[in-house]
């Protein structure tokens, strides 16, 4: 795979003045955040906990996207009911920034996505986990580091044959099967990654930076794999993954770091908009 500094993106200044100027154009974003509706959210995690939270660390965007499990794990109907509250309740707070009630789906297996058609369209934004290996109804990958490589990319493509998917969720991390995001990144066949990357351009599917990676020393090639995916025209998505406020709080420092690393400009992040919203 390509390997490319921000800076030598195609048609891209090097220049210090625009990335800076970059990084202080982009506040705070969560396109990847769990209320207390997941099962795996933390009591604190309510919709008014969100809404307070940023509110005071002036993010700019949330996406509320809380997992869809298999039906005798996730309700339903119950999950419905409280999209439909969520929206009722932000219509009723009008918060001072824009918050949007999607949904986090998953991969089974290659090429099997679970996505309830009525979730789907309740959802503002759909982003999709290829690789929540530590759930028992997903499929495990082999054992082996080239087969668990080849099993990631099976699934990051099921995603991109999905047409309601925007955001490919925490790519190459292994749900503790294992093997590091520099191991299964180092195992992937070339030829194949690059297309994936193309297919994901084409379609306009985001990639998600998150605290999975920002925080993993092991994980230097999911870097290089981001900086690639900007360079040919592809779009990335600042998904916390936050499950409690601590999180969210994090995240929102964390940010202006991921911005200024990969001088990130605005049209280079996925930013999904509620319902009804102009722009």
């Amino acid at each position: 795979m390509e390997q490319y500094s921000r800076a030598e993106r195609p048609g891209q200044s090097s220049g210090g003045g625009r990335l800076a100027g970059a990084a202080a154009a982009i506040g705070p974003v969560s396109t990847h955040t769990h209320t207390n509706l997941s099962l795996c959210g933390a009591p604190d995690a309510t919709f008014d906990g969100v809404l307070r939270v940023a509110a005071q660390r002036r993010y700019e965007l949330v996406a509320l996207t809380d997992h869809v499990h298999v039906p005798y794990v996730t309700d339903y109907a119950g999950h419905l009911g409280r999209l439909a509250r969520y929206r009722e309740w932000r219509a009723a707070a009008s918060p001072p920034f824009a918050l949007v009630i999607g949904g986090e789906f998953e991969v089974l297996a290659p090429g099997r996505v679970l996505a309830p058609p009525e979730l789907v369209a309740a959802c503002e934004c759909v982003i999709a986990a290829p690789n929540h290996y530590q759930l028992p109804w997903i499929e495990d990958p082999p054992a082996d580091v080239a087969g668990a490589a080849a099993h990631e990319l099976a699934c990051i493509e099921t995603i991109l044959a999905w047409p309601a998917a925007q955001v490919v969720a925490h790519p190459f991390f292994g749900g503790g099967k294992g093997h590091s995001t520099d191991a299964l990144l180092a195992a992937c066949d070339r030829q194949r990654l690059d297309e994936v990357i193309h297919r994901a351009v084409e379609r306009g599917v985001a990639f998600e930076i998150q605290p999975k990676f920002w925080l993993d020393p092991a994980a230097g090639r999911l870097g290089e794999f981001f900086a690639v995916v900007l360079a040919r025209g592809g779009r990335l998505a600042l998904g916390s993954d936050a499950h409690n406020l601590a999180g969210l709080e994090a995240w929102a420092a964390a940010v202006p770091a991921i911005v200024a690393r990969f001088g990130l400009r605005r049209e280079d992040l996925w930013l999904p908009a509620a319902a009804g919203a102009s722009g």
